[in-house]
């Protein structure tokens, strides 16, 4: 049921924490809130018990003081708080009466629905350590984030999904001020990472024409709409948006799963072993896209407070980018290999073929080079140059750290050719029912 499944304590990738008081108390602290080492929210529900009641089982997640707030304040509910988990990562833990644990996994984005707690609205009068939960995270009027407060509301203003890259600290950065080939640099790399990410969402991991690309121009593409002096605050927003409602009947928005995407991948890539686990969840232009954002970030010296704010529903993802983290992120990413599958279905014509090799080249708008399944290979000689034909062809691509481009290996499986009326007539004996040779299935 997980996707990781790991023994002890030490794969809990939320680091160090300490307690800062209890949120909720129902016969039994239900909800405990912790610290770590960045001032972020680790927030750990009780779920059950069971062996006799010598086992309790918990989860923890990540938030941030804004997502917290509107819990407290009773602008959200308690399902729609563990929902907006940053990364939507939870760490399960099963722990015996003597403080041992017994078993622990990981979810990532796919949280077994049957620990959602319910649909619940608390207030601050429900809250058992509320001054210190107060105190300790400014949720205080006087004490929040300036800053923050200032990004939600120039984005409930503009009545837009609204980017906050505030570069704190660095050489070339001052008090309303920055170099400009270091925010240049920024500024191209974020939008090559929204870019992807959104290709992702609209067209599927595989690879993007420019055809499709330009039909989701409008998408894919961000825009800078204001500055801010602190040290230097850039706000970016999608240039337009998809609304629809989700399989949880929700409302949602294309650039808000955009967003949600960036976020899974920062807070996935923290730990070498979870991003090996769902690399394949993102294709490779989005993990070469983020390598190359984090690399920078890395380089420059910098450190980046990277948040996203959405004004409708007030939920906010941030993620504190320092040169610490970027380093181990970008090491975690470069000792990373990720393969994805993708089956195709192209018409045109052969261009060349090499009968003892299994090599072709075919032309479908582009050529496209590979090789003959094996069990195909005898009857390549039927083939010519004249004819149309549709081809079926098992693509694989593989991104190798550190490679601008992903490698791409193409196997052709099956080949029809096409009749004078643009039926397809089968000319290979029988489409091959055994995966490609080179290919290798995923699970």
């Amino acid at each position: 049921m997980s996707d990781l499944q790991i023994r002890g304590r030490a794969i809990n990738p939320f680091g160090d924490y300490q307690a800062v008081g209890l949120l909720l108390y129902a016969e039994y602290p239900s909800t405990t809130l912790f610290i770590d080492n960045e001032g972020q929210p680790i927030v750990r529900e009780w779920i059950d018990c069971y062996d006799n009641g010598r086992i309790d089982k918990y989860f923890y997640f990540k938030t941030n003081s804004n997502n917290l707030n509107l819990f407290i304040e009773g602008e959200i509910n308690h399902r729609a708080f563990v929902k907006a988990a940053e990364g939507r990562l939870y760490y399960f833990e099963d722990i015996n009466s003597k403080e041992i644990v017994v078993s622990s996994s990981i979810f990532t984005s796919d949280f077994p629905v049957e620990y959602y707690p319910g649909e619940v609205f608390i207030s601050p009068e429900e809250v058992v350590d509320v001054d210190e939960i107060y105190s300790t995270f400014r949720l205080y009027a006087d004490e929040k984030n300036i800053l923050d407060e200032q990004v939600k509301n120039i984005a409930t203003d503009e009545g837009s999904e609204t980017y906050n890259l505030h570069i704190r600290e660095g050489h070339g950065v001052g008090y309303g001020k920055i170099k400009t080939d270091l925010y240049g640099r920024i500024l191209v790399n974020f939008d090559s990472l929204f870019q992807e990410a959104a290709i992702d969402q609209f067209v599927g991991k595989g690879t993007a024409s420019k055809k499709e690309r330009a039909k989701h121009d409008k998408y894919i593409n961000t825009e800078v709409f204001y500055n801010i002096a602190a040290s230097y605050s850039v706000l970016i927003k999608p240039i337009d948006r998809l609304s629809f409602i989700n399989s949880d009947g929700e409302e949602d928005t294309s650039s808000g799963r955009i967003a949600q995407t960036i976020f899974n991948l920062i807070n996935q890539s923290t730990t070498g072993k979870i991003i090996n686990d769902r690399a394949s969840d993102y294709s490779p232009r989005v993990i070469n896209a983020y390598r190359t954002f984090i690399q920078n970030i890395k380089e420059s010296g910098i450190d980046l407070d990277f948040s996203w704010y959405n004004p409708e529903s007030r939920i906010m993802h941030s993620a504190s980018l320092t040169h610490e983290k970027t380093t181990s992120i970008f090491s975690n990413i470069e000792s990373l290999t990720s393969t994805t599958e993708e089956q195709l279905s192209k018409i045109g014509k052969f261009e060349h073929i090499n009968c003892t090799t299994g090599y072709f080249g075919f032309l479908s708008g582009e050529i496209i080079n590979g090789y003959f399944d094996l069990p195909l290979r005898e009857q390549m000689r039927q083939v010519n140059f004249v004819d149309a034909y549709e081809v079926k062809i098992s693509r694989l691509t593989t991104l190798i750290p550190g490679k601008t481009e992903p490698r791409i290996e193409n196997t052709l499986t099956a080949y029809f050719k096409r009749s004078t009326s643009g039926e397809a007539t089968q000319s290979s004996e029988q489409e091959s029912k055994t995966p490609p040779s080179n290919v290798r299935r995923l699970g």
